[in-house]
């Protein structure tokens, strides 16, 4: 497996991940309408500036298998919930896999490199938000993540509880 920083042209492949990964995590979870009407245009967009997007420790690797196809990604930079857990610097926003990926040993080596790259820009620990029906919980807590709170996210019309997980030092 290789994992790389994520670069102009790896946009469609993201956003196939990303909606393939949240249709089967979030099925029996979130709405099957909302799963099935995600839009692959916003998506795109979304990702198309993320990769552009070169602010100060935003980091967005890609996960290839040995064909070179795009089979996961992560994000991370600073805390967005630096006022509610100012001790957690940075934050990894997102990882997901295609759903035959799983239990690969790809998660960890994207979360080894979010970890590497947080480091790299002075921050020393960690925290990600995921809804509290998410198989992710247990990864993230083979990982190390200690729950350290929870929210309410409104996703469509309706709220979800969202988990924080933070390690203090990674």
């Amino acid at each position: 497996m290789n994992i790389r920083q994520a670069r102009t042209g790896d946009e469609a492949c993201i956003t196939d991940v990303h909606i393939q990964s949240w249709q089967k995590a979030y099925q029996g979870t979130l709405p099957d309408d909302l799963l099935n009407n995600l839009s692959y245009e916003k998506r795109f967009e979304q990702w198309k500036q993320a990769i552009a997007n070169s602010s100060d420790g935003y980091g967005l690797f890609v996960a290839e298998n040995d064909n070179g196809d795009i089979v996961g990604f992560a994000s991370c930079g600073k805390s967005r919930s630096l006022e509610k857990f100012p001790e957690y610097a940075g934050e990894l926003y997102a990882i997901y896999l295609l759903p035959t990926e799983v239990r690969k040993g790809i998660g960890r080596q994207l979360s080894d490199r979010v970890v590497t790259h947080l480091k790299r820009h002075s921050m020393n620990s960690m925290i990600i938000w995921v809804l509290q029906d998410n198989d992710a919980c247990l990864f993230y807590k083979d990982l190390g993540g200690r729950f350290i709170g929870s929210d309410r996210l409104r996703i469509g019309d309706e709220y979800y509880t969202e988990i924080a997980y933070g390690w203090k030092e990674i």
